[in-house]
């Protein structure tokens, strides 16, 4: 039976206390895989520390770490997503973060899934070991997610997953500004099974996150994905239209508003207006910018890449 390739993709930025253990953490890993080889692409987002020095040395070393250097940062999501289209494995894990905050030991369970016959693994976090107030604001995230868009993303659910080939080859040619990829993939009708897990605390430095950046990671993939709120407010200007002409109408019949709280009502409505106008330029500056970005992503050093 000839083996098969696994892909690993790790994103990273300024992560140069994290990385050798996330490398030797996996190659101890994949070395108990019977008939599997595999291939581990670290993709840097224009790091600041010792993080590409680093990845140097592992991949002067092993040629099985192959690393990508961005010319600057291009977020998470691009930058990921960018790192699929170096990737050549039967099966990819699409994302494993430097910090192993997503756990490494579910690579077998997650191969098997795939033997098995599903296409998309995807990992479920089911226990967060994070404060109530980031768990509260995630758990607000994913109910704003699928009320207003037409393809569910499972409560939980990252780039922590593994998936075929066949899907590969369909979710990296897409061309989005900031690619969502637990959103492409939740597009995709094929077999998916779940792993659920803990995810776990950082065993080194800090997380490169700040509290703005996951909003706007979160409005980046809410304007991606959710169609909705665009008819929302169309149905609300049309609804708020009618009122008024009823309003209008009523008025001139001299009909006794004073029993409205009208002070109340224009403070919601202006509300309403305020966060619709939000909402919609935020659509705007993403179409825009996928239409007309001024600053492409570029690769400015390649290690052990193959091209294929």
């Amino acid at each position: 039976m000839s083996s098969k390739l696994l892909s690993i993709i790790t994103p990273c930025f300024n992560e140069e206390e994290s990385i050798e253990h996330c490398y030797l953490t996996v190659k101890e890993i994949v070395s108990r895989l019977d008939d599997v080889t595999y291939e581990h692409i670290f993709s840097d987002n224009s790091s600041t520390d010792k993080t590409v020095s680093i990845l140097e040395n592992l991949a002067e070393k092993d040629p099985n770490v192959k690393v990508l250097v961005n010319s600057h940062n291009v977020g998470p999501f691009k930058n990921n997503h960018n790192a699929l289209k170096y990737a050549h494995g039967d099966y990819v894990l699409v994302f494993l973060p430097a910090d192993l905050q997503d756990p490494p030991q579910l690579i077998p369970e997650m191969i098997n899934e795939i033997n098995a016959g599903s296409e998309i693994v995807l990992g479920i976090r089911k226990t967060r070991l994070e404060n109530i107030f980031y768990k509260f604001m995630r758990r607000i995230f994913y109910v704003l997610m699928n009320l207003f868009s037409e393809h569910k993303v499972p409560v939980g659910a990252g780039e922590f997953m593994m998936i075929t080939q066949k899907i590969h080859n369909s979710i990296k040619e897409s061309d989005s500004r900031n690619p969502y990829i637990r959103g492409l993939v939740a597009q995709l009708n094929f077999k998916k099974t779940f792993v659920e897990y803990t995810w776990m605390k950082r065993v080194h430095g800090k997380s490169k996150n700040s509290f703005s950046d996951l909003v706007n990671q979160a409005l980046n993939a809410l304007v991606m994905m959710a169609l909705k709120p665009i008819r929302f407010f169309v149905y609300l200007g049309f609804t708020s239209t009618i009122l008024g002409l009823i309003f209008a109408v009523l008025a001139y019949f001299n009909y006794d508003f004073n029993s409205v709280n009208f002070d109340l009502l224009i403070f919601i409505y202006l509300s309403v207006i305020i966060f619709s106008i939000g909402l919609v330029g935020e659509y705007i500056v993403t179409i825009n910018s996928k239409v007309n970005e001024n600053l492409k992503l570029q690769v400015i050093k390649k290690i052990n890449i193959d091209q294929k």
